[in-house]
Order: structure tokens, then C-alpha cells, then sequence
């Protein structure tokens, strides 16, 4: 794929230039191939844990790591080092993408009428949504 530089609005940008932006690139590979590559590593993962996680790291990026973790210290001499005005815009982007996620957190409100009788409602879902169950029992949701 090309590099693609640009200064200026996305608005102002072509339609053509915009998915030029956009195209991630696949590589030739199909969705289908993706979505089989994808689940295998899941699969390899959830059977493997860790040790898989050490193994594709050397299989798919030829990287053998010593942990998984990165440490304080050296993300702290990573944020460091960046320019002021990137570290700035990048704390600055965090914080609105903070803001963003607490705001669609689930919220579910339950009251309970009498003894024995929960009635609740999820206020993420679609307006239609509600959830009924006796007191002590799992949650189940029926749809309006």
C-alpha cells in the first residue's frame, strides 16, 4: 500500500481519497481467510494461554519476548521521549475517548414492588428492552 499524506479537512477530501484512507489492506486475503486465521489464533490462545501468546509473537512478528507486560519504566521513557505537542494531542484524544466509553456504559436500574419481585430495565438498549426476574435468580431479558 502507498503512503498517503494529506493536509487539509476530511470533508474536503474526494470520496476516492477518503477510502484510500480508510483501506487497511488485506493483504490479497480473503475475509473468509482472515476470519479462519483469526479464529485459529483465538483457539491457540484460549488453549495455550501465555506460552501461545510468547510463540506467535516470535511465529507472526519474529520478535522473542522476555515478558508480556511492558513495564512502568519503560512506557514512561517512551512518553517521555515523544515530542510535547504529540504527548499533549495524544493525552488530549485519550481523555475524549474516556469521556465517549463512561458515557455508553450499561446502565441498568431493578426496583423491587414487593418482596420476591425484581423488575429491572436496561437503559443501553433499545428502548423496547426489559429485563423481568424473580429476586435471587439470573437475569433473563424479554424484548418488547
Amino acid at each position: 500500500m502507498t503512503a498517503l499524506r494529506y493536509r487539509g479537512t476530511w470533508a474536503s477530501l474526494a470520496p476516492n481519497d477518503r477510502a484510500r484512507f480508510l483501506d487497511r489492506g488485506n493483504g490479497g486475503a480473503s475475509d473468509a481467510a482472515i476470519r479462519d486465521t483469526t479464529s485459529a489464533i483465538l483457539a491457540r490462545v484460549r488453549a495455550e494461554g501465555d506460552a501461545a501468546l510468547f510463540s506467535l509473537s516470535k511465529e507472526l512478528d519474529g520478535v522473542e519476548l522476555r515478558a508480556l507486560e511492558v513495564s512502568r519504566a519503560l512506557c514512561e521513557d517512551a512518553l517521555d521521549a515523544l515530542d510535547v505537542n504529540l504527548r499533549r494531542a495524544m493525552l488530549h484524544a485519550a481523555t475524549n475517548i474516556e469521556r465517549v466509553h463512561r458515557a455508553c456504559l450499561p446502565t441498568m436500574i431493578e426496583t423491587s414492588p414487593e418482596p420476591g419481585i425484581v423488575v429491572g430495565a436496561d437503559l443501553t438498549r433499545s428502548a423496547g428492552s426489559a429485563c423481568t426476574r424473580p429476586a435471587g435468580e439470573r437475569r433473563t431479558q424479554a424484548a418488547y
